[in-house]
């Protein structure tokens, strides 16, 4: 007998429409990484992990990943970590662009911290799109 349940794919409610609006990644905050999926539901890309190295996400106290996810204009992903004062850039491949460290950065642009060029959060796309 095999039993099925709803159960969300993440605490997290961070999503992120790409470039082509035709992938979108998801953090999965219970297995501590990034999902990207087509339109059609298949997997692009999965990567991320606990830890401090590069491609990895720092870990709360809670034991989960705390990250926001923005669209770069190219196609790309990227990751802020605040836990970790790092902004990586990743194909929804899951292969590693480019990464910087960051002391304080406003992902939207608009408070105290500095904002990204080129790259939206998805809840500023939901905005526009309305």
């Amino acid at each position: 007998m095999v039993a099925t349940a709803d159960v969300p794919l993440s605490e997290s409610n961070q999503v992120a429409l790409l470039a082509d609006e035709r992938v979108a990644c998801v953090v999965d905050s219970y297995e501590s990484r990034v999902r990207c999926v087509d339109t059609e539901g298949g997997v692009v890309g999965v990567f991320g992990r606990s830890g401090e190295g590069p491609g990895e996400f720092g870990t709360g106290s809670s034991g989960g990943i705390d990250i926001d996810l923005l669209r770069g204009e190219a196609g790309t992903v990227g990751v802020y970590d605040g836990l970790l004062g790092r902004f990586t850039v990743f194909e929804p491949s899951g292969a590693h662009v480019s990464e910087v460290r960051v002391p304080f950065l406003d992902p939207s642009g608009r408070g105290g911290g500095m904002g990204v060029q080129g790259l939206r959060r998805s809840s500023d796309l939901r905005r526009r799109h309305r």
